[in-house]
């Protein structure tokens, strides 16, 4: 290739030169993930409250919570294990769902999640 052309990496490279849009959202925890658990795979979160997910989101509604006094939020489905158990102990009203609950890391498909217990 001659030495005037630009190599395709320096091309994917290039920097932004028109102007970034605005934010359309506020400053959102980072997920709760297995890992945040380290060695032991076990913890207790605090329940903070809850919100709606936003729309075209994986979740249905979205947890805030905190883990060794870190903030994160736990994404969930109406149709998964983690929402019957967390509505089956503090029930419909989204405002009554503030307290403890014990997680660990489990696994479907190969994969590792964080499961309420």
């Amino acid at each position: 290739m001659p030495k005037s052309m630009p190599t395709p990496e320096a091309a994917a490279t290039k920097p932004r030169t028109s102007s970034l849009p605005d934010p359309e959202g506020g400053s959102f925890n980072p997920f709760l993930k297995p890992e945040h658990l380290g060695k032991s795979q076990t913890g207790k979160i605090q329940i903070l409250g809850v919100r709606d997910a936003p729309p075209d989101s994986f979740s249905d509604i979205v947890v805030e919570v905190t883990l060794r006094g870190k903030k994160y939020d736990l994404g969930l489905r109406f149709s998964s294990g983690n929402y019957r158990r967390l509505h089956d102990r503090f029930g419909s009203n989204p405002r009554k769902w503030r307290g403890q609950a014990d997680v660990c890391v489990k696994e479907f498909r190969n994969k590792n999640y964080v499961a309420i217990e």
